[in-house]
């Protein structure tokens, strides 16, 4: 199945059950005066694609990480995900990271599933971000340049009691793949967070393991960040054995909790890969 070439980062991404409302609100970043304007939030836009309703969600960090995920699966069975860093000057951002296409049997037009891809754009803090994002696939070819037009999220993803389990002390969850799509290239089977923020996912086929160790970096939304490896059984021949990881999530509030998480993955001399998944 070919998957479409979008500007994505995770997060995400959203199924209908987990979009998020555009605009400003009380929770937008608001720096003193003198203070550099910040993207950091979350950022999204729906559109129609062959009458099917589509939720981008991007996620920023206040350093500058980013994951964007658009889906949900339903016009073409796919999703496209990416991670990577962005820079600021000014009101205008520049970055590059990684893209994937999630799902089975979902790939760009080579019929490769990686790439990388690099972005450029302008925003006002809080308000909009407006970007484009042009890539190249693992074997080499070009990934269509894509604009986007996103809205600030000021409330979809403010810290609630229903699902902020860092923030409020709960002695573990454990979310389980939501349904929503196929499995991708790297698949985690659940992933469990604890009170103190400790990351366990086992990967799916492999008898290898994520661990992280999460922190929240922004108080007022449900938002996670995670820096671990990957460690397998011995014997086990897994090139993401030793792989150093970076992750972010984010859940939207609501019963039950949608968890919107982007993994990369650095194996020992490859280059990186990533995955993305809904949970709940």
């Amino acid at each position: 199945m070919k998957a479409k070439s979008l500007f994505v980062l995770f997060p995400a991404l959203l199924v209908a059950a987990c979009g998020g409302g555009g605009g400003s609100g009380s929770s937008s970043p608001n720096p003193g005066s003198g203070a550099p304007a910040s993207p950091q939030g979350i950022w999204t836009s729906t559109s129609t694609v062959n009458g099917f309703s589509e939720v981008t969600t991007v996620l920023v960090t206040s350093s500058g990480s980013v994951f964007s995920y658009t889906g949900p699966y339903t016009s073409t069975g796919c999703a496209i995900a990416a991670m990577g860093t962005w820079g600021v000057s000014g009101n205008n951002i520049s970055g590059s990271g990684v893209i994937s296409a999630e799902g089975g049997s979902c790939a760009f037009s080579d019929t490769s599933s990686e790439g990388t891809e690099s972005w450029s754009g302008t925003f006002v803090q809080g308000q909009t971000l407006n970007a484009t994002a042009s890539g190249t696939t693992a074997l080499g070819a070009a990934i269509p340049q894509q604009v986007l037009n996103l809205s600030y999220d000021g409330g979809s993803y403010l810290a609630g009691a229903s699902n902020s389990v860092l923030a409020n002390n709960a002695a573990s969850y454990t979310w389980l793949p939501s349904g929503f799509g196929a499995p991708g290239v790297v698949t985690l089977a659940s992933v469990t967070i604890t009170s103190s923020g400790a990351m366990t996912a086992p990967i799916l086929l492999t008898n290898c393991t994520v661990n992280g160790q999460f922190t929240i970096p922004n108080a007022s939304q449900n938002v996670y960040e995670a820096t671990g490896t990957v460690s397998c059984a011995a014997g086990t021949t897994s090139n993401l054995n030793g792989a150093t990881v970076n992750v972010l999530a984010y859940t939207t509030n609501g019963l039950p909790p949608f968890l919107t998480l982007g993994i990369e993955f650095s194996p020992p001399g490859s280059a990186p890969i990533m995955a993305a998944a809904i949970f709940q």
